[in-house]
């Protein structure tokens, strides 16, 4: 359930490209209420055991934190290796105009 709601998030850094304060409030509200109702849920009807509750946001913290930063890297790899292209693409552009230069003067040479 809790890498459902980080799958969740990171699909919404993803769309949006960046993380913005708006987002990780709200990702950072989304996960933990999903993680802490999913384990009240599971270890609170099996036995009587209490959560310590700050160790466990600290924990999701830091999972959101990884899952942020994950999603920033993949959003930037994607955004350089398209710049690359559109780089190599007018390198080739520019070859070939200054092969056409060389080859429209090349007359002027044997003259």
């Amino acid at each position: 359930v809790v890498e459902q709601g980080l799958s969740k998030f990171r699909a919404d850094v993803w769309d949006r490209g960046i993380l913005d304060e708006a987002t990780a409030a709200e990702g950072l509200r989304l996960v933990a209420s999903i993680m802490l109702s999913d384990i009240e849920t599971r270890c609170m009807a099996g036995c009587s055991v209490t959560l310590k509750r700050a160790q466990l946001l600290h924990a999701l913290h830091v999972a959101l934190r990884v899952t942020c930063v994950e999603a920033l890297v993949s959003v930037e790899e994607d955004k350089q290796k398209k710049s690359m292209e559109d780089l190599l693409a007018q390198k080739a552009l520019v070859e070939e105009h200054f092969l056409l230069i060389v080859q429209a003067n090349k007359g002027d040479v044997d003259r």
